[in-house]
């Protein structure tokens, strides 16, 4: 199977430039991609900072910033249809700047099917509302009301709807071509629009264990979409653990990815232990 990682970046090129290169050393394999959602204005020096460490790096054209933080699965729509169908892959890893991962992606994504579409944090959208953001929003509420009403009159599917969170996007490609020719409006958003869809087109869908509970502080302090940064002390007693968490968001700050690496390389583990730690899918 032929891996391609597309880093989402919006920002800090220095940090996106060290963000691939740990990319480089977790699937070295894989080809790295970039998709810049910054202002167009700032995209050639943008490009300019990440250097080779990437083999493209395109903008978004003709999207507002909102937009583009709000659209996800979107955006990597519109690079799909301009660039990423032109390119070899047969999944597609869909990675944040502000992700950090210690383990091999072959590792992280192992048990994730193929065919399957694996998301973070995947929980019955029933059980979040209640104290999601999103939910009180009236504009989000009318999109979301609007998308399940084309989701039942174009597909027919009328649920179970399923929540998620952005990051560790791993998309196959089959599911991309039909989600393209889906065409999906920009209503709600990426975090419940790519389930429902995914659902609707008829692909198993899979968490991939990295966020292990919604509204819990004690998992937050560890993984959470909420800009509540992930502090290099909590990473560093994680990876202190063999059975310690291997993936964090957000860190929004130069982290010392390779001596990390060679700790973790150096300590003797077991099998067992490696696939436990690395908050996989289950």
């Amino acid at each position: 199977m032929v891996d391609l990682v597309l880093l989402r970046c919006h920002r800090d090129p220095a940090l996106c430039r060290e963000r691939l290169a740990l990319l480089g050393a977790l699937a070295p394999e894989a080809a790295r991609h970039a998709v810049f959602g910054g202002a167009e204005q700032d995209l050639a020096e943008f490009r300019q900072g990440l250097g080779d460490a990437v083999v493209s790096c395109v903008g978004v054209p003709g999207r507002a910033q909102r937009w583009k933080w709000l659209h996800g699965d979107l955006v990597l729509l519109d690079w799909y249809r301009a660039h990423g169908r032109h390119l070899k892959f047969d999944r597609l890893i869909f990675w944040e700047w502000d992700l950090l991962a210690l383990a091999p992606l072959a590792e992280l994504y192992r048990r994730v099917p193929a065919g399957a579409v694996a998301v973070t944090g995947l929980a019955p959208l029933d059980d979040v509302l209640p104290r999601w953001s999103w939910s009180r929003s009236a504009a989000w509420r009318r999109g979301w009301d609007d998308l399940r009403t084309q989701l039942q009159a174009d597909h027919g599917f009328a649920g179970p709807y399923r929540a998620s969170q952005g990051p560790g996007l791993c998309l196959p490609r089959a599911f991309l071509d039909r989600y393209a020719a889906a065409a999906p409006p920009a209503w709600a958003h990426d975090e419940v629009r790519l389930p429902a869809y995914a659902a609707a087109l008829g692909f198993p869908l899979v968490d991939t264990g990295w966020m292990r509970a919604w509204h819990d502080p004690a998992e937050a302090a560890l993984f959470n979409c909420d800009s509540q940064d992930i502090t290099p002390e909590v990473i560093a007693e994680q990876l202190a653990q063999p059975r310690g968490r291997r993936v964090f968001h957000p860190v929004r700050g130069s982290f010392p990815w390779r001596e990390a690496l060679d700790f973790l390389a150096a300590r003797p583990s077991s099998p067992s232990s490696n696939r436990s730690s690395t908050g996989e899918a289950a």
